[in-house]
């Protein structure tokens, strides 16, 4: 992933993810529920 402004990290419950790991894994998750 590209590097992201910290408010480009923000979920759909709100939450801002600072680790890239937990931060690809939420956006790999919202692409599959987005489908």
């Amino acid at each position: 992933m590209e590097k992201m402004r910290q408010s480009d990290c923000t979920a759909q419950n709100g939450q801002i993810y600072y680790n890239r790991k937990t931060a690809e894994q939420a956006y790999s998750l919202l692409r599959s529920a987005n489908k």
